[in-house]
């Protein structure tokens, strides 16, 4: 009992730190399509640490699986793939945008509608983890909020 307060003390300042060192802002998640069982998230990073922070993974409850996704041109073709490493270096901001890197929430758990919120979280390789909430925005209101 009496190592218990000081582990609880000790895990509730790793995340406070990492609440405070990596922060999640302007997110949003396009509504899902019917029967589609893909969508993609979009939102802006900040490491307000003194250090670089490499994504170690992402996780959401609202789909089996969560990846880091960037569009690239190959030969005139536009191409999704799979980002296998990306650092955030301290200070720096990253945003993640439609037709650049973004997070692809792929196998949903269930469909994702306009009105709802879902989380996502983001874990790095110094043990930080941020989770960010994320509201589902229609296609109409998303193209409306990039011009």
């Amino acid at each position: 009992m009496r190592l218990a307060l000081p582990l609880l003390l000790f895990f509730a300042a790793l995340t406070a730190r990492a609440a405070d060192s990596i922060t999640v802002s302007d997110a949003y998640v396009r509504a899902s399509i019917p029967g589609q069982p893909n969508t993609a998230a979009f939102a802006t990073l900040h490491n307000k640490s003194g250090q670089a922070v490499t994504l170690a993974s992402l996780q959401s409850p609202a789909a089996k699986t969560v990846e880091l996704h960037r569009h690239e041109n190959h030969n005139g073709t536009m191409r999704m793939r799979k980002v296998e490493s990306f650092s955030l270096a301290a200070g720096n901001t990253t945003n993640l945008q439609d037709a650049g890197m973004h997070i692809m929430l792929m196998a949903l758990e269930k469909p994702l509608e306009e009105g709802r919120s879902i989380h996502i979280t983001f874990c790095f390789d110094n043990n930080d983890c941020v989770t960010g909430e994320f509201p589902v925005t229609g296609i109409k209101r998303m193209q409306h909020k990039h011009h």
